[in-house]
C-alpha cells in the first residue's frame, strides 16, 4: 500500500510505501497524510515499478519517473534510467 506523506525538510508531498513511511515518520523527517491504494495513486491504472529511493532521486531532479522508460526487470526504472533522463534535460 502506498500512502502521501509530506517531507518535513522540503515541504513536499511525496508518496511511498506504508512502511518506510512509517519509518521515517518515526525518525521525524516525514508526516503521513492519506493512505492510498496503488490504483488511486495519481489517477493512475498501473504502478511504474521503480524504488522508493530511485523514485526520490528522479524528483529531487526533476525528473518524472512516469516518463522514463525503465530498463530493468519486468520495466523496473533503474537509478541508471533516471541518469540517462537527466543528461538528455541537460542538452536540450
Amino acid at each position: 500500500m502506498k500512502v502521501q506523506v509530506v517531507d518535513l525538510r522540503s515541504g513536499r508531498e511525496k508518496i511511498m510505501t506504508k512502511r518506510y513511511a512509517e519509518i521515517l515518520e518515526k525518525m521525524g523527517r516525514v508526516r503521513i497524510g492519506t493512505y492510498q491504494t496503488r490504483d488511486m495513486q495519481a489517477g493512475r491504472d498501473s504502478e511504474v515499478l521503480i524504488s522508493d529511493s530511485v523514485r526520490e532521486f528522479a524528483e529531487e531532479n526533476g525528473i518524472d519517473p512516469e516518463s522514463v522508460k525503465g530498463t530493468g526487470k519486468d520495466g523496473r526504472v533503474l537509478k541508471s534510467d533516471i541518469q540517462e533522463a537527466i543528461q538528455a534535460k541537460k542538452e536540450v
